[in-house]
């Protein structure tokens, strides 16, 4: 009966997940205007970050959005340090300091220091790392499909660390919404199954 139970709850949870990304996808697919149309595999990032976590809960929503702006800001450091990198030292010492001391250092800051902190999720500071040298190199932002229409869109701007933050922040509104309606869902079934 018991396993049984856990299924069902499973299964509600799963429709209030699915319930609140499709939402939040119809909103921003027929919101006029939406500078982030074509882009919702970006901004389920934080539900899957959240997902690889053992025994989520809301609080890590909080923490991941607190070490995701950090790492905005290492990414800030390092397209800002490569050009000097580069040229102090040539390949070598920009692999050095880009790839192997920042990957250092926010394992260490994340994992080590602040591990007791809301800023303790090293991924998100290397997810906003990663986001943020991929837009300064225009890495992938020729254009998406808008999916309401079958079109692509053509980014004609370049993004910067606001714009990445803008979508991570509305990823992690849909998570929240995600486990809210999830855990209402459940709560109700519970709350029924109690009283049969």
């Amino acid at each position: 009966m018991e396993k049984r139970i856990q299924l069902i709850c499973v299964a509600f949870a799963a429709a209030g997940s699915g319930l609140a990304l499709f939402l939040g996808g119809f909103l921003l697919e027929i919101i006029p205007n939406v500078p982030y149309k074509g882009v919702f595999w970006m901004i389920m990032t934080p539900t899957i970050l959240y997902y690889m976590q053992t025994n989520p809960t809301k609080k890590l929503i909080l923490n991941m959005v607190l070490t995701f702006i950090v790492g905005l800001g290492w990414g800030f450091l390092s397209v800002a340090t490569t050009q000097a990198v580069k040229m102090a030292g040539g390949s070598f010492l920009f692999t050095f300091v880009e790839y192997g001391l920042l990957t250092a250092l926010i394992v260490f800051v994340h994992g080590g220091l602040l591990r007791n902190t809301l800023f303790n999720k090293p991924a998100c500071a290397f997810l906003g790392l990663a986001l943020s040298v991929a837009c300064s190199t225009n890495f992938f932002w020729s254009g998406n499909i808008d999916y309401s229409t079958g079109t692509l869109i053509q980014i004609t701007q370049q993004w910067n660390q606001l714009d990445l933050l803008a979508i991570f922040l509305i990823g992690a509104a849909i998570l929240w919404l995600e486990e809210t309606l999830s855990g209402f869902f459940i709560g109700q079934y519970l709350k029924k199954n109690k009283n049969e």
